[in-house]
């Protein structure tokens, strides 16, 4: 009789194929392995040919040397001969490195042991085997289990896992928290959640704020990252910002330069993740589904959602997040104190109403302080009223507010500076703050602050992580949005002062250029804050500036509904509070008709800007650059609208006033010659437009480069022309250049990139 397996493998992949021969032998079966049963002195060739065809199956351990090896392949089509249907699943093909199997091997079902850990690979492997195992009659309710199921034992053989080569993992993850606890049901909901459909959703059924489905989230990350190339951490409570953080991981892990649009970086990774890499991205915090789930990858990858909202079912696993249970919540505080005893703990989980966020601050405040029990539950009683805004959810428990007051009171007494950090951090959004945000900005900021020097911030920074008033990673300081919103409430009286001194930080932060995409990863990580500083109501002129950048900046990146929807509401209050001629106003009118113009209302945005340019010249005067970009704005419109004639009087005027107050190659005469030579074209003037066009792609790419947006533009407006005067082998060969040049710096999906598109088809 012969064996049931022969481990068909190389000599690079020998740990894998005793490690597959192991679990197979413990499983009941029977193995061949040329490392074990060809002894020196036989005849190898012979001893292989009876292995191949003695045993019942074969194990195929793929690889990319496996799939280069002339013996390997003779191995797996013999056994593929006498099964070429496979049918009788004689041939059983285990991927243990990434490859992609050729020709007839392509064909077979395979076992992906590929990033899986031990248990998990060992389940795949036997899995895979058996052939004969009956469907169940009957499983384990995964929704009220009181504790994950035991793993098998550990294999004898040390597990191969994932090649030694494997890169480090990408990821932007905190440090994993040492007082996790408890949690062993849902973690375990987690994983089978991702294996069945690679999507789990983190839900509380109170909508609970503070519950800990973060944290869980996390927790699993950092217990399971090695099994992904790249982990993220995407903050998702403002929907429309989303895209911009996906392009942060997309450069992080290499699929994209930091200099590409949103879509193209998005597009990246979701062409990646369909081709089998293995990303793990945790959308937290999401508030509205459907703004979310145009985000998700279509196939491939695993996804963590967590959010306050149920209705998950359709697009993920749900996994219910609750409090936490006595023992939980004792736990937790005991490893944190470990003075405390058994009594106390469990009189302060009850006190505490077993929410996570609050035992863990409450724990951390006990062991900054050294407090005993008693005092910390006397001094909660006193705070008792301390409750969170009036109109705030009232799921918000007492205990979590006494927890931040009594942590800030301390920093009142002896940590002033920190005191006034966790303030100013408490007005801005709940995502990173670059530290750079604040420590550029040490002498604009309050006198704590403003004493202090670099070294001395970021001492001041550890103060706040130490009292769990704030988290600090490399992507810059963090602070809970329930923790925010204590603090509001205890500041009420100079919250007003902390904005402003927020405002001043973000503003001075801010980049001027919006048009250059190597400012847009900044952009990004400021783009949640700037909005949180409702710049639409803010008397800090800086700010409102900013805001307007901040619209321009998301135009350029093509994330055109984000920067409607942000400067209609600038350009509404500003009309009201500041008056329609103040310049901020004019600056948000002017924004507003771009976004309406790049949505493709063409008409209104001429009627904003006709009613604009007048009081621009009224206020400013005929060469003020804004007026001048004005003016450019209505040109651009009259020349949509059909009106060339015009449209060409008024750049031609426009492009003059702009070669004499900002120089030939400034970006904006650079923008009003272009938009000159389209005119010209129009109008069949094509020797000018030609002459004009050629001189401005000449300029663009001396001062701005060869793949800046504007001299795309420029090149494009070129290779129509030259289409126009019939040199079409000029014209094909300019515009596949610039639409490659476009799909790689902007993306496929780009608004620009699509024109591109449009006018190549010569």
């Amino acid at each position: 009789m012969g064996s049931d397996f022969f481990i068909s493998y190389t000599g690079a992949d020998s740990a894998w194929a005793e490690w597959v021969a192991v679990e197979l032998e413990a499983a009941g079966y029977s193995t061949v392995l040329q490392a074990w049963d060809f002894t020196p002195g036989t005849d190898f060739l012979h001893k292989m040919q009876e292995a191949t065809t003695s045993a019942r199956r074969t194990v195929a351990v793929l690889s990319p040397d496996y799939l280069g090896s002339a013996f390997g392949e003779a191995e797996w089509r013999a056994s593929f001969a006498k099964d070429p249907s496979g049918e009788l699943g004689l041939l059983v093909p285990v991927r243990v490195r990434d490859c992609r199997p050729p020709g007839l091997l392509a064909t077979r079902v395979w076992v992906d042991l590929v990033g899986t850990h031990e248990a998990q690979a060992r389940e795949r492997l036997l899995t895979g085997v058996n052939r004969n195992r009956p469907r169940p009659t009957s499983a384990v309710f995964p929704g009220e289990q009181s504790a994950p199921a035991a793993l098998p034992a550990r294999s004898p053989r040390p597990f191969p896992g994932p090649p030694d080569a494997t890169p480090a993992v990408v990821s932007n993850l905190p440090p994993a928290n040492p007082g996790f606890v408890g949690r062993g049901t849902q973690l375990t909901q987690i994983q089978q959640g991702l294996e069945r459909r690679g999507r789990v959703a983190l839900c509380s059924r109170d909508r609970m704020a503070g519950i800990g489905k973060t944290q869980l989230a996390l927790e699993f990350a950092n217990r399971h990252g090695d099994a992904y190339e790249v982990v993220w951490l995407v903050p998702a409570e403002q929907a429309d910002l989303v895209g911009g953080q996906l392009a942060q991981a997309a450069a992080k892990a290499g699929l994209v330069a930091s200099d590409v649009t949103t879509p193209a970086a998005v597009q990246a990774i979701h062409t990646a993740l369909e081709g089998g890499r293995r990303w793990l991205l945790i959308f937290d915090n999401v508030d509205d589904r459907q703004q979310v789930v145009r985000w998700l990858p279509p196939r491939g990858g695993h996804v963590i959602i967590t959010s306050r909202n149920p209705g998950w079912h359709e697009d993920a696993v749900p996994v219910e997040v609750g409090l936490f249970d006595q023992n939980e919540s004792a736990d937790l505080l005991r490893r944190r104190v470990p003075a405390l005893g058994e009594s106390d703990a469990g009189r302060l989980a009850e006190a505490l109403g077993h929410l996570p966020l609050a035992v863990a601050q409450a724990a951390s405040v006990i062991a900054e302080t050294g407090m005993s029990a008693r005092e910390y539950l006397d001094l909660l009683d006193k705070h008792s009223t301390v409750i969170l805004d009036q109109g705030r959810p009232a799921t918000y428990p007492v205990s979590l507010a006494a927890a931040v007051n009594l942590a800030v009171d301390r920093l009142e007494q002896h940590e002033p500076a920190a005191a006034h950090l966790v303030t100013l951090r408490a007005t801005m959004a709940p995502e990173p703050v670059p530290l750079t945000v604040f420590t550029q900005s040490l002498n604009r900021l309050a006198p704590p602050l403003r004493e202090l020097d670099p070294v001395g911030f970021y001492q001041v920074v550890s103060t706040l992580t130490a009292h769990g008033l704030a988290g600090a990673s490399a992507d810059g300081l963090h602070m809970h949005r329930l923790t925010q919103a204590v603090v509001r409430h205890r500041a009420h009286g100079t919250i007003g002062e902390a904005r402003t001194y927020a405002s001043v930080s973000l503003a001075a932060a801010t980049p001027t250029d919006t048009d250059d995409p190597a400012f847009w990863p900044q952009w990004a990580a400021l783009a949640p804050h700037l909005i949180a500083a409702d710049p639409a109501t803010s008397t800090h002129p800086p700010l409102r500036e900013a805001a307007c950048r901040l619209v321009l900046y998301l135009l350029r990146r093509g994330e055109l509904h984000t920067a409607h929807a942000l400067v209609r509401d600038l350009y509404q209050s500003w009309q009201r509070l500041l008056s329609p001629d103040h310049p901020h106003t004019l600056k948000a009118a002017t924004e507003y008709a771009h976004a309406r113009y790049a949505l493709g209302a063409i008409r209104e945005a001429h009627d904003i800007i006709t009613d604009t340019l007048p009081r621009y010249r009224r206020v400013l005067g005929e060469d003020h650059p804004d007026t001048l970009r004005s003016a450019h704005d209505l040109a651009t419109t009259l020349h949509s609208l059909g009106d060339y004639t015009e449209a060409r009087a008024l750049s031609e005027d426009t492009l003059i006033r702009y070669r004499r107050v900002c120089g030939d190659d400034h970006l904006d005469t650079l923008r009003a010659a272009h938009g000159l030579a389209t005119t010209m074209h129009s109008l069949a003037d094509h020797t000018q437009d030609r002459a004009l066009s050629e001189d401005t792609l000449a300029r663009c790419r001396r001062v701005l480069g060869d793949d800046h947006p504007q001299t795309l533009r420029s090149a494009q407006g070129l290779a129509t022309t030259l289409h126009t005067l019939g040199d079409h082998n000029g014209a094909r060969a300019l515009s596949e250049d610039t639409l490659a040049r476009c799909r790689r710096v902007l993306g496929d999906d780009h608004p620009q990139t699509l024109r591109s598109a449009y006018r190549a088809c010569f």
